[in-house]
């Protein structure tokens, strides 16, 4: 309609006419509308790749990359996504596991040795016993006796039981300090063995693969003074997220 009210405004008067007339086509078909829209394009399902952070001392230092998957480039579940230089986490694993093994042997070795000494003055500790029952025995003869030898009996167990008692507090003394040398060693084997755990863990850490199939995308980061994405020989700070494997299906 408004076609043809256009029209009609435009066309000239014919010649004899009462008034101007015009004519346009009318027909039909789809109704097209243009919409503009801003934004981002991003896929519906995506796995965000960060540097790894790492356990024990240390564990905040910037990582060195020796491999990123190129951008594009498509992946799919366990590929290697980036891999960080892992050479001083497999020196100290293997440093951490020779002391582990070594604590451990001087262990065995020292509870094997303290386990033969206990038993020896658990031997003296028996003979002691004996020594004051015999003792005993003999002073319930000083009635028969004279009085010098009476005395002597007396003094013999005396004697007796005063090694007897000494040699029993030594033994208390010893285990006490028996336990305090192993415990002391068990602790730094512990230490040695947590160590040695924390660099196999982040061994494996440094080593990234896809969680999910798809399309690797690098993103920017922050290197030196200016954006850029990560590649082989960059520094990367853990936790700082460098890379994206989405499904680009739907986006």
């Amino acid at each position: 309609v408004a076609l043809a009210r256009r029209a009609r405004q435009a066309a000239p008067a014919r010649p004899g006419a009462g008034a101007p007339a015009a004519y346009a086509p009318v027909t039909r078909g789809p109704l097209v509308r243009t919409v503009r829209v801003g934004g981002v394009v991003a896929a519906v399902h995506f796995a965000g790749v960060a540097a790894p952070s790492l356990r024990g001392p240390g564990g905040g230092s910037q990582l060195s990359v020796v491999y990123v998957a190129p951008a594009g480039s498509r992946v799919k579940p366990g590929d290697l996504l980036a891999e960080f230089e892992r050479q001083a986490q497999r020196n100290t694993f293997e440093e951490r596991q020779a002391e582990f093994i070594s604590l451990t042997d001087q262990i065995v070795k020292r509870t094997a040795e303290l386990d033969i000494e206990r038993e020896q003055r658990q031997t003296e500790i028996l003979k002691a016993r004996t020594d004051v029952e015999g003792a005993r025995l003999e002073n319930k003869r000083n009635e028969v006796i004279s009085r010098i030898d009476a005395e002597k009996n007396q003094q013999a167990l005396a004697e007796a039981e005063a090694s007897l008692k000494m040699l029993e507090q030594t033994q208390q003394l010893r285990l006490a300090a028996v336990a305090a040398e192993l415990k002391v060693l068990e602790i730094r084997r512990d230490r040695e063995r947590l160590q040695m755990e924390n660099a196999r863990m982040n061994f494996e850490r440094l080593v990234i693969r896809a969680p999910i199939a798809g399309m690797v995308v690098l993103m920017a980061i922050w290197k030196g003074n200016q954006m850029g994405t990560v590649q082989v020989g960059d520094m990367v700070r853990p936790g700082v997220a460098f890379l994206q494997v989405i499904d680009s299906s739907a986006m």
